[in-house]
């Protein structure tokens, strides 16, 4: 008898050993993943402040444009108010290129309206950047456990 609840208590001592180095692993492989979290973060962090830092020069150069639009329409304004003789060519001319300057103008304001946007409500691009974050993480945990992740028709 005094054998078996030997065996008995060295089989509980070997079981709490396994689940203590169980739990241990368990730790170590949680670490290992928050610190691939992290670093991902950090990536998406420092991707974020790049973006931003890249649009306020697009924001000036689009408000440079638009003032030299604008200093052209008025330069076209002025020249078809000029008292002077045209041609029907030259006239011509003159109508494309101010349906030019109009185009141009439209497109110039379509790209201050999406920097503006931007500019104004950063949430977006925070939001954008969560969500690109999350997928990587989601993708990167399935590649670590070896999934493959379903298709849209499967769900």
């Amino acid at each position: 008898m005094n054998t078996f609840s030997s065996r008995l208590g060295k089989t509980v001592l070997n079981l709490l050993l396994a689940m203590l180095n169980a739990t241990l692993i368990l730790i170590a492989v949680c670490l290992f993943l928050e610190l691939r979290v992290l670093q991902k973060i950090d990536g998406l962090t420092a991707t974020f402040a790049q973006n931003l830092i890249q649009v306020e020069p697009l924001k000036d150069s689009v408000d440079g444009l638009t003032d030299q639009v604008a200093n052209l329409q008025a330069e076209l304004a002025a020249f078809r108010e000029a008292p002077l003789e045209l041609g029907a060519e030259r006239s011509e001319r003159l109508a494309a290129i101010s349906a030019q300057v109009d185009t141009l103008n439209t497109r110039i304001s379509g790209i201050r309206a999406q920097v503006g946007e931007v500019l104004q409500d950063p949430k977006m691009l925070v939001d954008y950047t969560i969500e690109k974050g999350v997928q990587e993480l989601v993708t990167g945990a399935a590649d670590l456990a070896g999934c493959v992740m379903p298709t849209s028709s499967e769900i």
